[in-house]
């Protein structure tokens, strides 16, 4: 949530920078006509006093002077407001810096927190010692190590919060065991999904950020292979734990 909060952050800021310089450049431009319209009052003067100028002509020149004023104190009006909306833009800017290094501060201490709450929720043990070294070798010299239900095996987990993939791993990891992650959408087939399922000791599926049509062709191709399948009502780090947690219990 609070990603996605800094992403929408990150595109106001882009685009209140491109309305900036187009300001700027507006500004640029109103700079330069009125450059011009002082050029052409002190010409229209010049030409006022010449001593040979014809009525006519002086009348429309006048006529001239006046809309050319006009011309003057309406590019000023303008050039005030411009003036006016970069400042709003300017404050708006550094509020939106300030929110984006205070979003960036609460996702460094919600990282902080949730490892935390990582190292609290998974509670199982990985195979050590004597153990761990019998296990690279041969799993059936370690079957009476208590964690030997578990050790390497491979979690297929299909669904969840794509960005929370580094966590779930770290959930799956610290009990032993090792993460295959498929974000649930069928682009690729049903073909991959199958394969991935072949080579996996435990599916954990989400239903409540998953796709239906992976929801229901997870439970066919476990019943299909009689793999073990837990398909959890919520993708939170907890739901997960406890996932590991019941098919630790469940083995032994």
């Amino acid at each position: 949530m609070e990603l996605h909060v800094n992403q929408k952050l990150a595109k106001l800021l882009n685009r209140k920078k491109t309305r900036i310089k187009q300001l700027k450049q507006k500004n640029e431009k109103l700079s330069n006509d009125l450059k011009e319209v002082v050029s052409h009052l002190k010409l229209s003067k010049k030409q006022q006093i010449k001593p040979n100028v014809i009525n006519n002509d002086s009348k429309f020149l006048n006529a001239e002077n006046i809309k050319l004023k006009n011309s003057f104190k309406e590019l000023e009006v303008q050039l005030l407001y411009v003036s006016e909306e970069n400042n709003l833009l300017e404050r708006q800017k550094r509020k939106n810096q300030i929110k984006i290094f205070e979003l960036q501060s609460t996702n460094d201490q919600l990282a902080s927190e949730i490892d935390v709450f990582i190292s609290q929720i998974t509670p199982l043990e990985n195979c050590k010692g004597e153990c761990e070294e019998k296990c690279k070798t041969c799993k059936e010299k370690c079957k009476a190590c208590s964690e030997f239900q578990l050790c390497s095996k491979r979690v297929l987990l299909v669904g969840g919060i794509t960005k929370m993939k580094p966590f779930y791993q770290r959930i799956i990891e610290s009990n032993g065991c090792e993460l295959d992650y498929h974000d649930g959408y069928m682009k690729n087939g049903h073909k991959n999904l199958e394969s991935r399922v072949l080579k996996s000791d435990l599916i954990i599926c989400p239903v409540n950020c998953n796709s239906h049509g992976a929801c229901d062709r997870i439970k066919k191709l476990c019943k299909k292979h009689n793999k073990s399948v837990k398909m959890l009502p919520s993708s939170s780090l907890s739901s997960v734990s406890n996932a590991l947690v019941d098919t630790f219990a469940r083995l032994n």
